[in-house]
Parts: structure tokens; C-alpha cells; sequence
């Protein structure tokens, strides 16, 4: 089975994500940080910044903002929306769609990908972090995939044409 056949396959047999991929289409982030508006823009570029790379880390990409569908809140000054906790349950859903006692097609290694989206977020703020924190961050097995992650986050954020403009949600 060819890698990426494998990684959509894994996506597919699960019709809960279906939903969740299809609220993320209509999800405008109101966020200064995300200028390609629409949560599942955002989720199709990091993924596609990550194909070659291994499942886990694409799956990872491919799931790793979800959480914001029931995390938004407005931001104390502006237009905008924050999102605190979304790390958490867009790997709480993961893990509870493709945890160990669910019987998967494709076999990958969930803990994994739950470690990277629950980390995601924690290199944005590594220089805060304790040095004990940092260090257990930097000596973890997955802490270079985790880089990975995080420059495919940042580089996942194109506007549509190159500028920022109000569009339609992207059709599937």
C-alpha cells in the first residue's frame, strides 16, 4: 500500500472526523495568526508541508488545531478569538478515535501522534519554560518531529492569492 494511500485510508474509516473536517471547512479562526482564515485551509497546508514525512507526524498535522472548534473565546481587545485548552482536545479526540482498543486498518503509533499534538503549542513558549521543562522537551523521542510539527504549523499559513482577503469556505 503506498504511503500516502495509507495516511488517507487511516482518515477515512472514521466518520466522527468527517464531522469534525467538515465544521473545520465553515471555522473562521478570527486570529492575526492565521491570515488563511478558514480552520481547514490551515490543517490541508500544514499536512501537505508534511506528506513526506512519516504517518504519525502527517496524522499529527492533519489533527493538531481540532480542538479550536470548542475552544474559542474572544480575545479581551479586537476582533479576534483565542484558543486555550485546544491542544488538549484535539489529542484527547484523537486518542479516543484511534486509542489502542480501537481495532484500525492501519496500524500506526497513537502516543505518538497524541504527544506531538498535545506538545504543539509548548515551543512557542520554550524560552519561558523551566530549564528542567525545556530539557525534558529537548531529551524526549519525539522532540525533533515535534520541530518539524511546529515549522509546518507556521509555514501552514497562506492566504488565498498571497493576501489576505474574505472568501467563501473551501469546498471539499
Amino acid at each position: 500500500m503506498k504511503a500516502l494511500t495509507k495516511k488517507y485510508l487511516i482518515i477515512q474509516q472514521h466518520k466522527f472526523f468527517f464531522e469534525v473536517f467538515e465544521r473545520a471547512r465553515r471555522f473562521d479562526q478570527r486570529n492575526t495568526w492565521h491570515p488563511e482564515r478558514w480552520l481547514l485551509d490551515h490543517l490541508i497546508q500544514v499536512s501537505d508541508k508534511l506528506k513526506e514525512e512519516d504517518l504519525e507526524l502527517f496524522l499529527a498535522g492533519v489533527f493538531h488545531d481540532l480542538g479550536k472548534l470548542t475552544t474559542a473565546r474572544p480575545a479581551p481587545r479586537g476582533n479576534s478569538y483565542q484558543y486555550f485548552g485546544h491542544e488538549k482536545i484535539s489529542a484527547d479526540w484523537y486518542e479516543q478515535e484511534f486509542g489502542p482498543e480501537i481495532n484500525s486498518r492501519v496500524t500506526h503509533d497513537v502516543n505518538k501522534v497524541v504527544w506531538l499534538i498535545q506538545n504543539h503549542m509548548k515551543i512557542l513558549i520554550f524560552k519561558q519554560l523551566s530549564e528542567r521543562k525545556r530539557r525534558e522537551l529537548e531529551l524526549h523521542l519525539y522532540f525533533e518531529d515535534l520541530k518539524k510539527l511546529r515549522i509546518a504549523d507556521e509555514e501552514g499559513r497562506d492566504p488565498p492569492n498571497g493576501t489576505f482577503i474574505v472568501r467563501e469556505p473551501p469546498d471539499l
